[in-house]
């Protein structure tokens, strides 16, 4: 929720795979806005960012999204992991969530493997849905406060 993250956002060179989110403007306003009226970080830093991600939250949902940019290499997953771990495991109280999901592309198995290692669990598929923002597959995963 800062004009730091959004110029982070602006300024980070992401993979060749997810540069659609800056070049579609509908994409980019859906970003910006999650930046600027919910909770967010880049890491490592706004400076220097490899990944920015937040949770928006309703009713007691919250859902957990992640844009990876081109720094987003080994040592840079092992940090960001322990923050998102911490971050992932304080906000249930924080924002007074009792389930928290990640919706992750069938076509990058590493972010389920990820979202795991977390502590989420594979919820469901949706295959041929085509719930994601370009008409991809989603898988859900969840976590439950308390467990």
């Amino acid at each position: 929720m800062s004009l730091r993250t959004l110029e982070a956002w602006r300024s980070m060179a992401l993979r060749p795979t997810d540069q659609w989110m800056r070049d579609d403007p509908q994409a980019n306003a859906e970003i910006e806005h999650k930046i600027m009226n919910a909770p967010c970080m880049a890491y490592p830093d706004d400076d220097h960012p490899a990944v920015i991600c937040g949770i928006t939250s309703c009713y007691g949902i919250g859902t957990v999204w992640m844009v990876v940019g081109d720094r987003f290499k080994d040592t840079v997953w092992r940090g960001a992991f322990r923050v998102h771990r911490a971050l992932v495991r304080g906000v249930f109280d924080a924002l007074r969530l009792r389930r928290l999901q990640m919706l992750v592309d069938v076509a990058h198995p590493e972010h389920g493997r990820y979202a795991e290692a977390l502590g989420f669990e594979r919820e469901s598929d949706r295959p041929h849905l085509g719930l994601g923002p370009k008409g991809e597959d989603l898988i859900f995963y969840v976590m439950r406060k308390g467990k």
